[in-house]
């Protein structure tokens, strides 16, 4: 991917923002990655941390 050889590199984990391109279907517990993505983690030795994000307030 583009983005990885611009940064020099791949981070040790992903974090998918619930979008469709991403993931198939969320759940708070447990999200069902989308099977492309899941893939190109495994390509290129990443995680996938499904965790839910915590909404940010001011």
């Amino acid at each position: 991917m583009e983005a990885f050889r611009f940064f020099g590199g791949v981070p040790r984990r992903l974090v998918p923002d619930n979008l469709k391109t991403g993931v198939d279907k969320p759940d708070l517990h447990d999200p069902q990655i989308n099977k492309s993505y899941a893939e190109l983690a495994s390509d290129y030795d990443t995680l996938v941390d499904e965790s839910p994000l915590v909404a940010w307030s001011p």
